[in-house]
């Protein structure tokens, strides 16, 4: 949800001549929304040896990841 509504008010602001590139836009709210923490401690996790949570963690940041673009993927399509 938050990636759509980054998306959307990028697309806005872009239109009502508030910013000139949607694109670099929507990257920089992204930048605030992948899971980079996750997936350091997937890496630790994994290296220490538990494979298990690990795996969880490494699923659980890709669903993550994956939510993000189908919502700003969604915008875009519309728009």
């Amino acid at each position: 949800v938050a990636s759509m509504i980054g998306a959307l008010l990028a697309c806005l602001f872009v239109f009502l001549g508030f910013g000139s590139h949607r694109s670099e836009i929507i990257i920089g709210v992204f930048m605030t929304l992948l899971p980079g923490l996750m997936i350091t401690n997937f890496m630790r996790e994994i290296i220490v040896g538990d494979w298990l949570s690990g795996m969880i963690k490494l699923a659980e940041a890709l669903l993550i990841a994956i939510g993000i673009a189908l919502g700003a993927g969604i915008v875009l399509a519309v728009l």
